[in-house]
């Protein structure tokens, strides 16, 4: 049995593999005897506790933060995730308000009231309904050299030989780019309070979430500053309708934050 420095029994087992810690460590949470933010023990410590190698309990460490269960905050130590991807014995995430009172409004779907969004027959009216198969062209030719212009900043050389990519998504774009530019362990601002949905991304790709404080006109620029200088290397931004707030990023608050 592994007990934490505050007296709690939270691993019951003896593992003998980073595998078989790595299943401890995930049902403890599953459980909730492990909860967000909770700090786990230092390698060493909890080697000698589990009487296991170092090498092993790190590997094990590296598997978790990997899979978005834990975040590493360097000489703070090695944390549980604040949204760790394991369901809890109720099926909600861990971490997840899993009762709200009578009187609460539960906002983390950020659907709308039906009744206040404009009438969309008109516009499902006119459009082609052509049947579009495997092979064809997925990006509008007349829209090519439109995105170009819109999404491209000027005086790039290669701005020619750029092209769209399809997406599923908002978020299935915003994960593309994360790939693409992030490595397991980068920190990365996100609004505060942020979608719930990119919490979750960011903690499955093995990245760690950075808080940006959200008012009506969008994220602080000095928060975004901080950020940055506590080693952001991405910024996750929502430019209208933000999710919980409603926030709308205006023309005023956008250069203020490509300021910083």
């Amino acid at each position: 049995m592994i007990w934490d420095s505050m007296g709690t029994a939270w691993l019951r087992g003896q593992p003998r593999t980073a595998r078989q810690l790595v299943e401890l460590v995930e049902r403890a949470i599953t459980e909730g005897a492990l909860r967000p933010g909770d700090r786990l023990p230092p390698v060493r410590e909890l080697a000698e506790d589990a009487d296991l190698a170092a090498n092993t309990v790190a590997a094990a460490y590296r598997t978790l933060n990997g899979r978005g269960v834990v975040v590493g905050r360097g000489r703070a130590g090695t944390f549980v995730a604040a949204r760790p991807p394991l369901a809890t014995d109720g099926g909600r995430a861990a971490g997840a308000t899993s009762r709200l009172p009578a009187d609460a409004r539960d906002l983390s779907s950020g659907s709308p009231d039906p009744a206040l969004l404009c009438p969309l027959r008109p516009a499902l009216e006119r459009i082609d309904t052509e049947a579009v198969l495997y092979g064809a062209d997925a990006v509008e030719p007349a829209l090519q050299p439109w995105a170009r212009r819109w999404a491209m900043p000027p005086g790039l050389p290669d701005a020619d030989t750029v092209r769209c990519a399809v997406v599923g998504g908002a978020l299935d774009g915003v994960e593309r780019v994360l790939l693409s530019h992030c490595r397991p362990g980068d920190r990365i601002a996100v609004e505060d309070p942020a979608y719930a949905a990119v919490l979750d991304l960011v903690a499955a790709l093995g990245l760690v979430a950075l808080p940006v404080a959200v008012d009506a006109d969008g994220p602080l620029p000095q928060a975004l500053e901080a950020a940055l200088r506590d080693g952001a290397v991405a910024v996750v931004v929502t430019p209208r309708a933000q999710n919980p707030t409603g926030a709308v990023l205006g023309e005023a608050r956008g250069a203020a934050l490509r300021a910083v």
